[in-house]
C-alpha cells in the first residue's frame, strides 16, 4: 500500500488575505511538483485535502495535472488534528494535502517514530511517499521537494 502526503503550496500572508490563497510562487511550486509526479508516472487515484483554501488550491493543481478520479475535502487534515484520526482511514494510492505541524506528526505516527523533533521537514508543495509492506507500519519510500526554475 502506498500513500502520499503533501504540504500545501506557499500561501499569501494572513495580513494580505485572511483566507490565505496560494501565492504566485505557491501556484508555481505546486504545478512543478504535480508535473514531476506525472512525469514519474506516480499512480495517484484520489486526492484528499483539509478544505482550507490553500490546501484545496494545491489539491486542484495536482488533480488537474494527474487526472485523478476524485479530489475532495475530508476531516482530520487540519494543522492541529490528531494524526490517529486520518491514520486509521487511509486509502491506497491517495494523496493527502494538508498543513504543518499535522503532516510531520502524521508521518511520525505512521512510521512509528516517537522522537521530539519530526523525522521529515516538510516544505511547501513537497510530497512524501509512504509504503506499508505489512501490518507493522509504514516506511518512507521517497521525499521530493519542488525545484523552482
Amino acid at each position: 500500500m502506498k500513500i502520499y502526503l503533501a504540504q500545501h503550496g506557499l500561501a499569501l500572508n494572513k495580513a494580505l488575505d485572511p483566507l490565505r490563497p496560494l501565492s504566485p510562487e505557491g501556484i508555481e511550486q505546486s504545478s512543478l511538483m504535480a508535473e514531476w509526479l506525472r512525469q514519474q508516472k506516480i499512480l495517484i487515484r484520489n486526492i484528499c485535502h483539509s478544505g482550507k483554501l490553500r490546501a484545496e488550491q494545491t489539491a486542484d493543481i495536482f488533480s488537474r495535472t494527474l487526472k485523478t478520479e476524485d479530489c475532495k475535502a475530508i476531516s482530520g487534515l487540519d494543522p492541529t488534528d490528531d494524526p490517529a484520526i486520518i491514520a486509521d482511514n487511509l486509502l491506497e494510492d491517495t494523496l493527502y494535502v494538508g498543513h504543518l505541524p499535522h503532516l510531520a506528526r502524521l508521518t511520525d505516527h505512521l512510521i512509528g517514530c516517537r522522537r521530539k523533533s519530526p523525522v521529515v521537514v516538510f516544505r511547501n508543495s513537497a510530497v512524501i511517499c509512504l509504503t506499508r509492506s505489512n501490518e507493522s507500519g509504514f516506511q518512507i519510500d521517497w521525499f521530493q521537494k519542488p525545484i523552482l526554475q
